[in-house]
């Protein structure tokens, strides 16, 4: 009877208790017409687990209104693929935060069962709302301003510094543009990211490129210094400071491998010499890569699928062969004597054996010296050196017309290998060299 009253006598103590911590109405449920409730929770068992369950509050807030796609954003506008979108959506979140100001603590909650605190947080619609649109009013203004200096570049041919505008303009709204980031210009609507984004990937639309000349005949085998201009224009406006590339697509030679346009807009070309063995060479001038190594790395993918402009010229070239006479002077790698016939025969030269017969006397002096042995990580290496020097000499007036020289050619090969294999993989080592220099040499 003791304990039957004892028990009773406590009984309204334990429920007073179990009524101190009674878990809250958002626990249960978080549904809210007039405002975003965000509830975030940390085991009791981490370390600063107040604050962590307070920021997973807030950003359970912020992936609620970042979620909220207004109807005339940037998103719900343009069609971009998911790759793009992704790109631009991965910023948003983090910059959403600060839409949350202004929201309340609604109060914490101990869940002893599972050694878990929850916190909720509370924001207004209404309070959301005018955060927003003064975010809206400060982005766009912004953005607005980049965009404009965008198109006055453009509209003066200054693609590039066009492009940077275009840029700093997208860097600005590409975190808020789940935002109507509209904004009134002279009495029009302009949807800002949207003007940014097509004018950023448009850039290029229209450029024109344009030769002078745009056919070429060429005599004595293509050995002449010609200049070629190549004007860049983009919707009737003279491009200045425009870099552009050149490069044979048909036959070989020598020309300027990039130039900027001036400040009309016209760029200049040296072209010394078509090397090829066909009557027909074309040289195709395009944008130079330069252009896409400029372009911001975040955004160069929005321009991957864009068509570059060219233009192509046209060369003829009576490709008359020069009669050459080659005399080994020094030849210490025979094997590159040898090969040095085709590569003459590719540049219009044709080799006799009677040097009384030639149009041009080549005097060829090649030497190999053995340095020893230097120490490898692997292995210790044979270490030589290889010399070259190539002089050509009009055969009637025996003036010197042109020299091609390589000194010191350092070439390196496993000790273990045999004289022959050594010299072989001198001769290898030469010849990529003159492959890639020689015809460069022949434009006399």
């Amino acid at each position: 009877m003791r304990k039957l009253f004892l028990a009773l006598a406590l009984l309204p103590i334990v429920l007073f208790a179990k009524d101190k911590n009674p878990m809250p109405d958002w626990m249960i449920s978080r549904a809210s017409e007039t405002a975003y409730i965000g509830v975030g929770s940390c085991s009791m068992s981490e370390p600063n687990w107040q604050t962590v369950a307070e920021q997973n509050a807030l950003n359970n807030l912020v992936q609620q209104i970042s979620a909220v796609v207004e109807t005339s954003s940037f998103l719900s506008v343009v069609n971009i693929d998911s790759s793009v979108e992704e790109m631009f959506k991965q910023d948003i979140t983090t910059k959403a935060k600060d839409l949350v100001e202004g929201h309340e603590h609604l109060g914490g909650y101990n869940d002893k069962q599972s050694n878990t605190y929850y916190v909720c947080y509370k924001l207004d619609k209404q309070v959301y709302r005018r955060n927003r649109e003064k975010k809206e009013r400060e982005i766009s203004s912004k953005a607005f301003s980049f965009l404009q200096q965008a198109q006055q570049a453009s509209q003066r041919g200054e693609l590039m510094r066009s492009l940077t505008y275009y840029e700093k303009g997208l860097q600005e709204v590409e975190p808020w543009l789940f935002l109507d980031l509209r904004m009134n210009n002279a009495g029009t609507q302009v949807n800002v990211p949207v003007e940014l984004y097509n004018g950023y990937v448009s850039a290029f639309d229209g450029i024109r490129l344009s030769l002078s000349p745009d056919r070429l005949q060429l005599n004595e085998g293509g050995r002449q210094n010609q200049t070629i201009t190549v004007t860049a224009s983009r919707q009737q406006a003279l491009m200045p400071n425009f870099p552009i590339q050149a490069k044979f697509i048909v036959g070989s030679g020598s020309i300027s491998e990039e130039a900027k346009t001036n400040s009309e807009g016209a760029a200049s070309f040296l072209l010394t010499s078509v090397t090829g063995k066909d009557n027909l060479s074309q040289v195709r001038f395009t944008v130079s890569p330069m252009v896409n190594k400029q372009l911001s790395p975040a955004y160069r993918k929005l321009l991957s699928t864009q068509t570059w402009p060219e233009t192509v010229l046209t060369i003829e070239t009576a490709a008359k062969p020069r009669i050459a006479y080659l005399h080994a002077a020094k030849d210490e790698l025979p094997s590159a004597y040898k090969q040095i016939g085709a590569i003459l025969g590719n540049n219009h030269f044709t080799l006799t054996p009677d040097p009384d017969a030639a149009e041009v006397f080549i005097n060829w002096e090649c030497t190999v010296e053995y340095a020893g042995v230097v120490p490898g990580e692997i292995q210790n290496l044979n270490e030589c050196y290889v010399s070259l020097l190539m002089r050509f000499y009009d055969n009637k007036t025996q003036n010197l017309l042109s020299t091609y020289n390589i000194e010191q050619l350092r070439v390196l090969t496993p000790e273990k290998n045999s004289i022959e294999q050594t010299m072989a993989q001198c001769t290898r080592e030469l010849m990529k060299r003159v492959r890639k220099e020689l015809p460069k040499k022949l434009n006399f």
